[in-house]
């Protein structure tokens, strides 16, 4: 390959990434803000139960997209590859019908269960689940939308609806009511301008992809591979749900076993982290479409550079970043109030968990978008329960540093079986000389 297709290819990643990072580092600032405004006005107790429904929210919503989300990355690009305009028509339209479908009836569930269980509410996490059953939907079809236009090359469109929008405009909510209007929030208020902003957003969203499509002029009518889409998303989503949602689920496992208090607490530690775990994130995002058209025209030197191009990225930007927090730790934790600096050790066990996964980033990409997904369904299935095991070992024992080594634990295994298994598959050595290996 060409030194000029090389040079090409990594500031087209970095260019993409960088777009991606921005707007994903300001999400995770209008996040990390309202939760400190939250935390100012709410005990810890009642935060903790906020966040953990919060987490429950997102996780199920991914669940709701089928994983029809992610594998647009993988069917979209390719079909574009091969000039299949028809496919890509085709599969939008049913994988909105399915996920619509879905995001409703986990929705409906969730509320049957709350109403068979506790129809009086006595639990404090009975309405706020209630919410979140309604938002489920709207959350799924928003996620769906965004993976659609980042398949199709809409980086700032993808990256604005689906990730920025949202919580920027929540964070502008939150600080009104309080500052302009005296409101005293509660979980439920806040859970209730979520959902809100949820309706509202993918409306907007909806309206100026519906826009953005029309320009293409893609057929009316496609065929549907039905089976074939659906057999490939679910086990992308299983495989890929772990990596998506590391932090919520280590969060509802802790809130199983730690008090509501010290959830908000060992919340506050993952959310301070979540700067460098969006950096990462940004690159294994817009490095998935990438990963399929290559797959598509198979080079092997060409995936060993973009590999090691977005390992880079994903890698060095994290130590960066958390090198910068660690001397500030403690102003950082009061901003939530005097009772969050306890979290202080639980960072720093929780930050080389991060530099784990900031590692293995573009790893997951690799296996899910070149026909090995199922494979990384079961890595997934055995750090889940790995982190499981690991939580409820070390949590009643060490609190929230416990959690954190639980979540140390299980990185550092996903990391190093990802490394090997994407040697091994492909047939590459990411760090070794290429020479004589083709």
């Amino acid at each position: 390959m060409s030194e000029r297709m090389r040079n090409l290819e990594v500031r087209s990643l970095l260019s993409n990434s960088i777009l991606t990072f921005a707007l994903r580092v300001l999400a995770a600032l209008c996040v990390y803000l309202t939760l400190v405004l939250l935390a100012r006005s709410m005990p810890p107790s009642v935060l903790g139960q906020y966040v953990v429904v919060q987490a429950g929210l997102w996780l199920t919503a991914s669940i709701a997209t089928l994983g029809l989300a992610s594998a647009a990355n993988r069917f979209i690009p390719a079909a574009l590859a091969r000039e299949k305009g028809d496919e890509v028509a085709a599969y939008i339209l049913w994988a909105r019908k399915m996920v619509l479908i879905s995001g409703l009836g986990i929705g409906a569930a969730a509320a049957l269960v709350v109403w068979l269980f506790d129809p009086q509410f006595a639990s404090p996490y009975s309405p706020l689940i209630m919410i979140a059953a309604a938002s489920v939907p709207l959350a799924a079809l928003l996620s769906l939308n965004g993976q659609i236009a980042r398949a199709l090359d809409w980086i700032a469109f993808s990256s604005l609806t689906s990730t920025f929008m949202r919580p920027f405009l929540l964070l502008i909510l939150v600080v009104g009511l309080q500052v302009a209007f005296d409101v005293e929030l509660n979980a439920r208020i806040v859970m209730l301008l979520q959902l809100a902003l949820l309706a509202g957003v993918l409306a907007f969203q909806s309206a100026l992809l519906t826009v953005k499509l029309s320009r293409l002029q893609l057929p009316a009518n496609g065929l549907r591979r039905a089976n074939l889409w659906l057999g490939t998303a679910l086990i992308l989503l299983l495989s890929e749900v772990y990596f998506g949602f590391y932090i919520d689920i280590h969060i509802l496992i802790a809130g199983t076993l730690l008090p509501a208090a010290d959830v908000a607490i060992f919340n506050a530690v993952l959310r301070t982290l979540s700067v460098a775990a969006f950096a990462s994130a940004a690159v294994g995002i817009a490095f998935r479409p990438r990963v399929a058209h290559l797959f598509e025209n198979p080079d092997r030197d060409r995936m060993r550079t973009a590999a090691r191009q977005a390992i880079a990225i994903t890698f060095w930007p994290a130590v960066a970043l958390i090198a910068l927090i660690l001397p500030v730790l403690d102003i950082i934790l009061s901003l939530f109030g005097p009772e969050y600096v306890a979290g202080k050790t639980a960072f720093v066990i929780a930050a080389c968990a991060q530099l784990a996964i900031a590692f293995a980033t573009p790893l997951v990409p690799m296996l899910g978008m070149t026909g090995h997904h199922t494979e990384l369904f079961w890595i997934s299935l055995f750090i889940g329960i790995l982190a499981v095991a690991a939580h409820i070992l070390l949590t009643p024992v060490l609190g929230i540093n416990g959690s954190a080594a639980a979540l140390l634990l299980s990185s550092i295994a996903w990391s190093l079986v990802l490394f090997v298994r994407v040697e091994r598959n492909l047939g590459i050595s990411l760090f070794a000389s290429s020479v004589g290996r083709n």
